[in-house]
């Protein structure tokens, strides 16, 4: 073998070696990684699952993604969260919505998991319409600027006045010539302001009920800690 074949084969074996310490330090920097995540421990693991589940679109407490309803947090229990989450069951657990605490049992101290949501609370509104007491007939109009939902038009019974036709933004969504015989109709729109147009006939005054939702919505934090 020449010098040269001898310096190539000293530049291999060199070569081998810090790959080989290199895939070594590798693994254990791997390893140390994945002690680091298993040290991050089951409280950090079991507080982001809870979280993920208070802001979940799948639980009965929220409207959306991220979006709780007000009413439905409010009786949310230990019960509820440990049965949705069975692993928060026996620990310190510390779970707030916007400053309200929803468990407060030992003192966790450690896992601070936090989520930004919005909490909706619903208002009903209603609004009453007089159809006018004039022969033949009358359209009765209203623009709703907000609502949630269905808006409800309630047709409250008379005699000798019958409500023909209801328009949502100038479409027809019911209409029975000979008048509407169901007495609540339940207009789904997504236009905002939605405006109602009822034309009436007859010969006698009458009354018709609209109702509907409104949201208000409060930015807050969903606050998850749990320990031993």
């Amino acid at each position: 073998m020449n010098a040269r074949a001898q310096a190539n084969l000293v530049s291999f074996a060199a070569a081998v070696v810090l790959i080989s310490v290199v895939t070594v330090a590798g693994v254990v920097v791997a390893e140390e990684a994945l002690s680091d995540v298993a040290g991050q421990s089951q409280n950090e693991r079991v507080a982001s699952v809870t979280a993920t589940y208070l802001v979940s679109d799948s639980a009965p407490h929220t409207h959306r993604h991220g979006v709780l309803h007000a009413s439905a947090i409010e009786s949310l229990t230990i019960t509820n969260l440990t049965t949705a989450v069975p692993s928060l069951a026996g620990r310190s657990a510390r779970v707030s919505i916007h400053d309200t605490p929803i468990i407060d049992r030992g003192t966790p101290t450690k896992s601070l998991i936090r989520r930004r949501v919005l909490i909706e609370s619903y208002t009903t509104r209603s609004h009453d319409i007089v159809l006018a007491n004039v022969s033949g007939s009358e359209s009765s109009n209203i623009s709703i600027p907000e609502h949630l939902g269905d808006v409800t038009v309630s047709i409250l019974p008379t005699t000798n006045r019958t409500v023909q036709t209801i328009r949502a933004d100038g479409r027809i969504v019911r209409h029975n010539p000979a008048g509407l015989s169901v007495q609540k109709h339940h207009i789904s729109s997504s236009r905002h302001p939605l405006n109602l147009s009822i034309v009436s006939t007859g010969n006698t005054s009458g009354k018709l009920l609209i109702a509907w939702q409104t949201a208000d919505t409060t930015l807050a934090w969903v606050e998850v800690r749990v320990g031993e």
